[in-house]
């Protein structure tokens, strides 16, 4: 995923973004305050601790830094039974390849077996709150998108 990632950068922002593996699970290999933005799209919800990461993402963000936020809610079809849901997902693939069917029946398995949380809007602002993040824009999808922000100075009330 992160060879593709970096494959659609446009020449323009080629020296603008960072994909790099790492475990969300532990400190993050990056300085305090290092980044402007950090994107995070649907890995918060298999991570150990959501609020240690969401922790490190606070930490590795300039003041004013921004997090963007993308978490997929459980899909209404988590009430089917699992070949229906691969039999769906297949279904809506244009371009059918084993990777592709492979990646589906794997995140399928993942999600039933509850290797995967779903939280709503409500809850992910509230874990941001507690990792000290403001929540600047919320949009109740789906996806749920959320933009937070690590603030200039600390609030004390």
């Amino acid at each position: 995923m992160l060879s593709r990632a970096g494959a659609k950068v446009p020449a323009e922002l080629e020296g603008c973004l960072s994909f790099q593996r790492m475990d969300l699970n532990a400190r993050l290999l990056f300085p305090d305050a290092h980044f402007d933005h950090v994107v995070n799209i649907s890995v918060l919800q298999v991570t150990v601790d959501p609020l240690f990461t969401l922790g490190e993402f606070w930490r590795v963000l300039k003041p004013g830094g921004t997090l963007l936020l993308l978490h997929v809610p459980r899909p209404d079809s988590h009430r089917l039974p699992l070949r229906e849901i691969i039999r769906h997902r297949i279904g809506n693939l244009e371009a059918k390849s084993v990777s592709k069917i492979a990646l589906i029946v794997l995140k399928s398995w993942a999600e039933r077996t509850n290797h995967a949380r779903y939280w709503t809007l409500e809850e992910l602002g509230q874990m941001l709150e507690k990792s000290q993040l403001e929540v600047i824009r919320a949009d109740h999808g789906p996806p749920i998108i959320m933009i937070a922000e690590r603030p200039i100075a600390v609030h004390l009330t």
